[in-house]
């Protein structure tokens, strides 16, 4: 792959995989990885036996539908002066819930000034992304959005372990790894990167202390106290927690699947809170994979911003009444179930022109998000040759929504100097030796493979992803190294 300047990414990309696996069979410890996909709405856990190269899907008995057996809903709730987390937040419908947090994250570092945050909630003694639950009074309680954070995946991964005493993959003396997902761009946002991995690092030392039902007061002792003896992440040979970008970890289960081949992609995931979009090349130099990324970005546009249009949709047609963050949950929830003749909330119905209009101008704005990215990359080579086909993987919970697939069906080339994309769709497939533990779903796996793809690329130890070189640090191709033909419209 000619793509210019290359660097590695990270000293993990220099581990020999084979030679790693064989220490630790030498010392007879199973290794296990544990990828995280910490999403806006809801999280989702893949383990894998990197020796016996064994996948396991964790899911869950919590009995709400809209979530599914594989998602694990990124909640807390605060009653009675207590944290409650994931399912028991879900469904105990008193106190104050909090969701949308993740993205708090970027507020609190200072990122996101002039962007709309996805909670109502993210301002706190008149700083962003921070919460403050209870009245105004000298017994209410702030926390920071890397606090609330911490909180809750200490609570998810002592849950898991709980969950999975004595099962496959962790039935026996094991060594654990941690993998968990940020967005790509945050690379070019030290600050972020630093704050995600601090949060997960401190998580994983209070996975045992963080139980249901833990007094706010004694959950913000704990998290200050871990994050006062982790002023700074340590360094990657010192930990067994690590920050991998959303796209990267998606377009990592798709190549290790086998089913990749060589060529331009374009990646998009809509979540809940976010829209991450990476514009790469994937191809093989002497047997091994390699993927340059021309350009990546994350937009603070995504079904969060679906769900308050359907939401002002329903208020004004449906007359709903109730609290707003329980409606917007209730919406979030329905709106999967879209189809020809529109969804149904509370037993009434919108009609499908009706949401599609609603929810025009959010989606319009995922695609130009698609357009500037995918421009960007292009603009890096200006060769009609090697951009006039394109692969197009769509993950995330939003692109199950079908109109905004067919949103992203659309050329984002058109009208840009006449090059014209063949863009087509790929479908993403989960393995099919993928075993489920913690509770046997009767689900169809196929059905969540979008939504599973990111915590399937996580569940790879980081010595096994294929090399990658970041947007900044792939380079135009010079001018006269161009291969142009007569009719390429950039030709000069």
């Amino acid at each position: 792959m000619d793509v210019g300047k290359k660097k590695r990414g990270s000293w993990l990309q220099k581990l020999n995989p084979v030679r790693l696996l064989r220490r630790y069979k030498a010392a007879r410890e199973v290794m296990v990885n544990v990828g995280i996909d910490f999403g806006t709405s809801s999280t989702k856990v893949l383990l894998r036996d990197l020796y016996a190269q064994k996948a396991y899907l964790y899911a869950h008995d919590h009995g709400i539908d809209e979530f599914g057996p594989f998602c694990w809903p990124s909640t807390i709730r605060v009653k009675d002066g207590r944290l409650y987390f994931g399912a028991a937040a879900e469904k105990n419908g008193q106190g104050e819930a909090l969701r949308s947090f993740k993205v708090c994250l970027g507020c609190e570092c200072g990122l996101f000034k002039d962007r709309p945050c996805a909670s109502d909630r993210c301002t706190a003694d008149g700083q962003r992304g921070r919460f403050r639950f209870g009245n105004r009074t000298p017994d209410s309680i702030v926390l920071g959005a890397q606090e609330i954070i911490i909180l809750y995946l200490a609570n998810l991964l002592a849950k898991m372990t709980s969950d999975l005493e004595g099962v496959p993959p962790l039935d026996g003396e094991c060594r654990l790894t941690y993998n968990m997902a940020a967005p790509l761009d945050m690379i070019e946002k030290p600050i972020l990167e630093e704050a995600f991995g601090r949060a997960l690092y401190c998580a994983e030392r209070l996975k045992g202390q963080v139980r249901q039902g833990i007094s706010i007061q004694d959950a913000k002792a704990l998290a200050e106290k871990e994050l006062a003896r982790c002023p700074k992440l340590p360094n990657e040979a010192e930990r067994s927690t690590f920050i991998i970008p959303e796209t990267h970890a998606a377009m990592v289960g798709y190549v290790i699947s086998g089913k990749a081949q060589p060529g331009l992609y374009a990646l998009i995931d809509v979540g809940a809170g976010t829209t991450d979009i990476a514009v790469f090349r994937y191809g093989v130099m002497s047997g091994k994979r390699q993927v340059a990324y021309y350009s990546a970005g994350t937009a603070v546009v995504a079904a969060d911003d679906i769900d308050r249009e359907i939401l002002r949709l329903a208020l004004k047609n449906l007359r709903l009444q109730g609290n707003a963050e329980e409606l917007r949950a209730t919406v979030r929830r329905a709106k999967h179930s879209f189809g020809a003749d529109g969804l149904t909330i509370e037993r009434s119905r919108l009609g499908a022109q009706e949401v599609v209009a609603a929810t025009s101008g959010v989606v319009d704005g995922i695609f130009r998000h698609y357009r500037v990215t995918w421009y960007t990359g292009f603009q890096k080579e200006h060769r009609a040759t090697r951009w006039s086909e394109m692969a197009v993987l769509l993950t995330g919970g939003g692109n199950e929504l079908p109109f905004v697939q067919s949103r992203l069906a659309a050329d984002p080339g058109k009208d840009m100097g006449g090059i014209v994309l063949n863009p087509r769709p790929v479908r993403i497939e989960l393995p099919t030796d993928l075993t489920v533990v913690g509770f046997q779903a009767s689900d169809d796996l196929p059905q969540y493979a979008s939504l599973l793809t990111v915590a399937h690329g996580l569940s790879f130890h980081v010595a096994f992803n294929p090399k990658y070189f970041l947007p900044y640090e792939v380079e135009p191709i010079p001018e006269q190294r161009r291969i142009v033909q007569r009719d390429d419209p950039w030709e000069r």
